[in-house]
């Protein structure tokens, strides 16, 4: 008997043991647990900690882990049923963190800062990093701070505390009507905490429930951000500076947060695998055996770095480069839009860019994720050009790879990672996209001016200075 088939063999005598479905679920996800014949190379604890379990693209079509299906159609010609409702699972988080980003400049008014206060602009800016350095730190973190948690109810957690984050916010500046910046720190710790903690944890418990599930819950990230991203805008833009409508949007999100959670709780099925019950003692244990699966994931993780890099430089640069009130459409042109049009349509651009990405991604063919990277570096061209008419196909590109980028990874990972790694290495995936994103979005103050801003058409000449002679007779004529 070959070592892959005594491997199979072992496997199969011990699947009850990795593959408990709780009685609610649907009997056609156990079979995908439990009756695919041909799993492929699982990793068990004997085996050399050493040997490094390297995969590939091809890798991924080759092999399965603990009975997955390595594509949707797979899943769906196996009768296993695609949640579509998982985008509810991740669409009020990714509200409550567009809401951190998108509305605090409403925030700063409420204290009363102006941007010629320096001072106290860098000590809110500060505070505002406290969501990104929340986030950065506990994607690997979550596993210590929360290590008395399951992954599950780290996710219900998550929710509270963004839920919590902005009834802070609201509480704090628009009932009390406090000045004090101190708030602002508080609140965006818990946020960042809360999406930090939150999107390893809940893509892991997503993963038994198969691709076509998880792929909708992909989906609900993007849509999420922009229906607070795009929708208060066009609120802003009907009623600008309406306290009602600034306060019920921290209201509003909080609510949806909670009832994120309710839903999570009671609509999204748990289907117990290796990974459920991570804590701090075991995600030692596989740091230390990083081997395992670490060189799996280095080319989507670089990938996932440079796209975040990219994809908050972008998103933030272009608010300095078209800062005007009529843009033109070319360099120097007399044809302009407004700013508000112009924003408009460049958010449309990237939402479409990252929504119709995700949903392709999984249905397309295992790719290379540098292979997207080329496609980055087209859309960064194209927004640096100071052009308004290419900048929206610009960011739609950038967004596109973003999509692109995450959704192969995800379905990456959970095909050609052992389930036992499957939250450390989503973990670590996270962790290395974030510093991209942190160096790309602290980069944005050192190059916007040397940027500069877009290039305007040049004033017309001044009307010639015709000199009235009788005014200037009249005006010599007292020193005759």
């Amino acid at each position: 008997m070959s070592l892959e088939e005594s491997m199979a063999s072992l496997y199969h005598d011990d699947v009850e043991k990795h593959a408990v479905v709780s009685p609610t679920e649907n009997t056609a996800v156990a079979v995908r647990y439990g009756a695919d014949e041909d799993h492929g190379h699982v990793v068990h604890d004997d085996e050399n900690p050493e040997d490094p379990l390297v995969a590939s693209e091809a890798d991924e079509n080759q092999r399965h882990h603990s009975g997955h299906y390595r594509t949707v159609e797979e899943e769906e010609a196996n009768a296993v049923p695609t949640h579509k409702r998982a985008i509810f699972a991740t669409l009020p988080l990714f509200m409550g963190y567009a809401g951190m980003i998108v509305l605090q400049h409403h925030i700063k008014s409420r204290i009363g800062i102006k941007d010629s206060n320096h001072h106290m602009s860098n000590v809110f800016s500060a505070g505002v990093a406290f969501l990104y350095w929340g986030n950065l730190f506990l994607r690997m973190l979550h596993n210590v701070v929360f290590t008395c948690l399951v992954p599950r109810y780290r996710v219900v957690v998550a929710f509270l505390l963004m839920s919590l984050a902005h009834s802070t916010l609201f509480f704090a500046y628009y009932v009390a009507d406090s000045k004090s910046v101190a708030w602002t720190f508080i609140s965006y710790l818990l946020a960042g905490i809360a999406i930090g903690s939150f999107e390893s944890n809940v893509m892991s418990c997503l993963t038994p429930l198969g691709h076509g599930t998880k792929s909708w819950a992909v989906i609900g990230i993007p849509v999420g951000f922009n229906l607070v991203s795009v929708g208060f805008f066009i609120a802003f833009a009907i009623k600008p500076d309406d306290e009602f409508i600034e306060g019920g949007a921290y209201v509003l999100i909080a609510i949806l947060n909670i009832a994120g959670l309710v839903f999570f709780l009671l609509g999204i099925p748990y289907v117990a695998f290796e990974a459920s019950k991570d804590n701090a003692i075991k995600f030692l244990r596989d740091m230390t055996t990083f081997r395992r699966w670490l060189p799996i994931i280095w080319r989507h993780s670089l990938s996932l770095c440079v796209d975040m890099f990219c994809v908050s430089l972008f998103s933030s640069i272009v608010l300095y480069i078209y800062d005007t009130s009529d843009i033109p459409l070319w360099p120097y042109s007399t044809t302009t839009v407004p700013k508000n049009g112009f924003q408009a349509v460049y958010n449309l651009c990237s939402f479409l860019g990252d929504f119709t990405s995700r949903r392709l991604a999984y249905r397309d063919k295992p790719r290379n994720p540098l292979f997207f990277l080329v496609l980055s570096v087209c859309g960064a061209i194209m927004v640096l050009s100071k052009t308004a008419l290419v900048a929206p196909p610009g960011i739609f590109l950038i967004m596109f790879v973003n999509g692109s980028v995450y959704a192969h990874s995800t379905r990456f990972i959970d095909n050609a990672v052992d389930d036992r790694y499957n939250l450390v290495a989503l973990s670590m995936w996270l962790f290395v996209g974030d510093i991209g994103s942190v160096v790309g979005s602290n980069l944005v103050s050192i190059i916007r001016g040397p940027i500069g801003p877009v290039n305007l058409a040049p004033s017309p000449p001044a009307p010639p200075n015709v000199t009235n002679v009788s005014a200037v007779i009249a005006g010599l004529a007292p020193l005759w």
